[in-house]
């Protein structure tokens, strides 16, 4: 699985992209400030991932009695966690003067650096999930059982 983050620029060089409960658990969890940035990759990566994104949706294409304007369609009325690609295509299907675009995204820490949540580097995302799992733990450990299932219902919540 490749490690990106799409997002839409739309003709006013506005980036339209959307907030879900399980960022607002990352930037507690890590002390990260709230505002957020975002690399795009250059024009081959951009190419690759756009290829990349194809080819999944063909995949799904092939299913019998697929209808991908209405599977699409859910993306717009919901934006759903971790599949930014869909999110961002659905957008441009109801926009399409606007441009998706691939790369980096996260937030920046409070000494000014960039936390790639999405595409960082893959020494990057190993530390990264190497500094997230050492917060939780320590975060779990402060907390009693039921502020610990209260907590994890709100990290694992992807409906939003």
């Amino acid at each position: 699985m490749l490690n990106f983050h799409a997002w839409i620029v739309d003709e006013n060089n506005n980036i339209i992209d959307w907030d879900f409960n399980s960022y607002e658990t990352t930037k507690d969890l890590l002390n990260l400030t709230d505002e957020k940035c975002y690399e795009p990759f250059n024009s081959k990566k951009q190419i690759e991932y756009a290829c990349y994104v194809k080819t999944q949706i063909d995949k799904k294409k092939i299913i019998e009695g697929f209808s991908y304007d209405a599977w699409l369609d859910e993306f717009y009325y919901k934006p759903k966690s971790l599949l930014c690609q869909y999110n961002a295509l659905a957008y441009k299907k109801h926009n399409p003067k606007c441009k998706i675009v691939f790369g980096k995204f996260g937030w920046l820490k409070k000494n000014g650096e960039p936390f790639w949540e999405f595409g960082g580097s893959e020494i990057d995302s190993k530390k990264n999930m190497n500094d997230y799992n050492n917060a939780l733990t320590m975060k779990m450990n402060r907390l009693n059982r039921k502020q610990q299932l209260k907590y994890m219902k709100k990290f694992y919540d992807f409906s939003n």
